[in-house]
């Protein structure tokens, strides 16, 4: 047994028939006999070789974008800001200057005290940190308590100051409720933070008007759909070119093509496409009557953020072709509200 080179089995051979004996080729490993065992599907290799340059290239090109850290700032704000600057789905990544980038968005938001922009093989990801909210006043800052709203003193938690009221008093918006300036013992006017947790008794009233006869869109039953190929960034319509009827209603979704998890800068967008007519609907006063509670009822889950709602009245009434809902709240809140000190140099000043 013996191994040997390609090159050197074709002299074994000839020397094996000047010496009259026989030679057995008992293994052949190589890149030149896997090729011809293979040679027949060298389109199999032609195109993995192919494949991978594909690859390589498009290595170039965001395919995926990812906002992370925002809380205030909608992701679409973002990703809008982000693509004037290139940094979309199909945006060629040499030429991105990615640090330029992020000092850009920074000074764009002025909420924004981070942005960070990292490349991870074709897929960018912005990561932002919020500036904090700096306190209306700052903590050693001189300051009375007055009352953001009239009501009635249910309770007082006076952390530091000199109270002026009381439990059960009635005060009106802007009274003093906490004073910041005292007297000391040597009769010295001394100026402090004044802070508290005041629980008042409020009123608060709302109004809702409805027309009982309004122009509303009526909706055709039938939709049409149309597909929009999204390549790299560039919109190819996959439908006829045709102009829209004028009273049309479009509503679109996006479905990326998702590839082991990664999102490509491949997808479809499916365009709906509904016909309506504007006509004029008559409703009744009852009708009217429930379309207005459902939305005062649906309008205390956002105007009321930070009070409890003791009771409510409704009272109804009309106008000609219009029903009013007038609603009364007598609600629970903290009143308190910190309001600088301003000496009279400053003020003079």
């Amino acid at each position: 047994f013996a191994d040997c080179f390609l090159q050197d089995y074709y002299g074994i051979v000839k020397k094996r028939r000047r010496l009259a004996c026989r030679t057995r080729a008992e293994q052949r490993r190589g890149l030149p006999f896997l090729i011809r065992r293979y040679r027949k599907r060298i389109g199999l290799l032609i195109g993995a070789v192919l494949m991978i340059c594909l690859l390589t290239f498009l290595q170039n090109f965001i395919w995926n974008i990812e906002v992370r850290g925002n809380h205030t700032i909608s992701t679409q704000r973002i990703l809008a800001a982000a693509e004037v600057y290139g940094i979309k789905p199909g945006g060629y990544l040499p030429d991105l200057d990615l640090h330029r980038i992020s000092h850009k968005l920074k000074l764009q938001f002025d909420n924004l005290s981070i942005v960070s922009i990292n490349r991870t093989g074709s897929r960018i990801e912005i990561i932002l940190r919020e500036s904090s909210p700096k306190p209306e006043i700052e903590p050693d800052t001189p300051c009375n308590v007055i009352a953001a709203k009239a009501g009635q003193i249910l309770y007082m938690d006076v952390l530091n100051g000199q109270a002026v009221v009381k439990r059960q008093d009635a005060v009106a918006k802007g009274d003093l409720l906490v004073s910041g300036i005292f007297e000391d013992k040597k009769g010295n006017t001394l100026l402090r933070h004044a802070d508290a947790y005041i629980l008042a008794q409020t009123e608060v009233e709302r109004e809702l008007r409805f027309s009982l006869s309004q122009v509303e869109k009526q909706y055709d039953p039938a939709e049409k759909q149309r597909y929009i190929l999204s390549l790299f960034g560039l919109k190819i319509p996959l439908y006829i070119f045709g102009s829209s009827p004028e009273n049309t209603e479009i509503t679109s979704t996006y479905k990326p093509l998702v590839l082991f998890g990664t999102e490509l800068p491949v997808g479809i967008y499916q365009n709906t496409h509904r016909t309506y007519t504007l006509e004029r609907t008559s409703y009744t006063e009852e009708e009217a009557k429930e379309l207005l509670q459902a939305e005062m009822e649906r309008l205390e889950q956002t105007d009321f953020p930070n009070c409890k709602i003791l009771s409510r009245d409704y009272t109804f009434r009309r106008e000609q072709d219009t029903v009013i809902l007038s609603a009364v709240y007598q609600c629970q809140e903290n009143i308190a509200l910190q309001t600088p000190i301003y000496l009279e140099e400053e003020a003079d000043s």
